[in-house]
């Protein structure tokens, strides 16, 4: 039986938080492909888009960076593999305002992802948000709301969250040893981050900032 796009992205998104490629014995016709834009094609963002071009249902549209060097090799990649060329843009309101993109991927830096994630809720767009979904509490509520007021799925990339350590930390909580618990706190130290400019470096160029 033939998916719907929102079962579509709602396996999909299972897939992707899941760290693997979705296989499905299906055959789409085009206007049941999910017209798809993602939003940040570096590091994970690429690694979707490698995803999503192999399923049958899905079609990458619209590819979106501020780097036009990061941009350009995301195109390539989407056409390599379908042989379609998808419309490259640096702003991601113009792939809000596109009525045809169905849903999106947002992969950019962290700050932006509640910011995206509601404007393309309102823009009637289902999506999948990579981690980590909000900075403060507040933002991840609004994100909730605005995907029950207009309707729309979200889904969230956390694969940590179905662990045998999250498991055993949430048992821990939920006993009670710990007391009340006023405050988190978490520490991510990752290597290979030279790639990334330093703070007191220009802008590299054919990066725009002021979108």
């Amino acid at each position: 039986m033939q998916a719907t796009r929102r079962q579509f992205l709602q396996q999909s998104g299972w897939a992707l938080a899941a760290s693997a490629g979705l296989t499905r014995q299906v055959s789409a016709s085009p206007n049941e492909r999910v017209q798809l834009a993602i939003i940040g094609v570096r590091g994970m963002g690429f690694s979707h888009l490698k995803t999503f071009v192999s399923l049958p249902d899905a079609a990458v549209v619209t590819v979106c960076d501020v780097d036009e060097s990061v941009l350009a090799r995301a195109g390539e990649a989407v056409r390599s593999a379908t042989d379609r060329d998808p419309r490259k843009v640096s702003d991601f309101r113009q792939v809000l305002d596109d009525k045809s993109v169905d849903a999106v991927v947002v992969a950019t830096p962290h700050h932006w992802h509640a910011p995206i994630a509601v404007r393309a809720l309102q823009a009637k767009k289902d999506v999948y948000l990579e981690k980590p979904a909000s900075h403060v509490f507040r933002e991840g509520r609004v994100i909730l709301d605005a995907a029950r007021k207009y309707g729309r799925i979200v889904q969230h990339g956390t694969q940590m969250r179905s662990s045998e350590v999250t498991r055993k930390a949430a048992e821990v909580i939920q006993s009670g040893i710990l007391g009340e618990i006023k405050m988190t706190k978490a520490w991510n130290v990752q290597k290979h981050r030279h790639e990334d400019p330093l703070p007191d470096e220009p802008v590299p160029s054919g990066v725009d900032y002021d979108m």
